[in-house]
């Protein structure tokens, strides 16, 4: 059976602590799991510790954990930053969810010319960002990665595209060039734009090109802007990462 894993912020507790509320619905209801059994915590930062289930109960339960130890295995050589759009709905779950799984290192929302979904600042602002948090961190747990992503706030997509330190910088666009073109063999850090569901404005994609992003071609089919970007991660992490 399965060890479940449990996201536990830093720091990492040792010895007998109270199971939360929400990791007791889970754990305890939906998995079923009673005194005794085993679970992992990781914190989100390449840590984890093996701890045990006691004293189940309809109110909840604890944890008896050992000590924390470094465990980086599941994070991927290459570190993959996602310069990503703002997408409606369900669609921005699911390439969060999807890019986590896929080994992203790095997020950052995108504004664009196109961008259906604009963000306000303040407390709604800070309601979005938390539940894009979250699904980054159910995506950890199921996983078995111990490093959460980074996801950084929105920017216009030029301030973003500006002085970028990635070795490899690239855009999705239809008419760009394939990537054996223009790929360097092993560039350690790539930074990926995708575009919104309209695509990117011609105008846009000759900016990146003026700030260092080479212009590539994924295959010859229009994929939706949820698909896109993992479809893209996946074939950087075949070609330079971990697949």
């Amino acid at each position: 059976m399965r060890t479940p894993r449990l996201y536990w912020p830093a720091p990492l507790p040792t010895g007998a602590v109270p199971l939360p509320d929400a990791a007791a619905r889970h754990l305890l209801k939906v998995l079923r799991r009673r005194d005794g059994d085993p679970v992992e915590l990781f914190d989100g930062a390449g840590l984890v510790a093996q701890a045990i289930l006691s004293d189940v109960s309809p109110k909840g339960g604890q944890l008896t954990v050992g000590e924390a130890r470094e465990d980086r295995r599941s994070e991927p050589p290459l570190h993959l930053h996602l310069g990503l759009p703002l997408l409606r709905g369900e669609r921005m779950d699911v390439a969060l969810q999807k890019a986590c799984e896929l080994g992203v290192s790095e997020i950052t929302l995108l504004q664009t010319r196109r961008t259906e979904v604009k963000f306000e600042a303040g407390a709604r602002g800070d309601r979005r960002l938390a539940h894009a948090e979250g699904v980054l961190v159910h995506a950890a747990q199921q996983s078995g990665r111990t490093v959460l992503p980074t996801l950084n706030p929105p920017l216009p997509l030029d301030s973003f595209g500006a002085e970028r330190p990635e070795a490899l910088k690239v855009v999705l666009d239809p008419d760009g060039a394939p990537l054996e073109t223009f790929a360097d063999p092993s560039p350690g850090s790539v930074v990926l734009i995708t575009g919104p569901e309209g695509g990117l404005s011609e105008e846009e994609c000759a900016t990146l090109a003026r700030q260092g992003f080479v212009r590539w071609r994924l295959g010859p089919r229009i994929l939706r802007a949820e698909t896109a970007p993992l479809a893209a991660l996946a074939t950087l992490s075949a070609r330079f990462g971990d697949f």
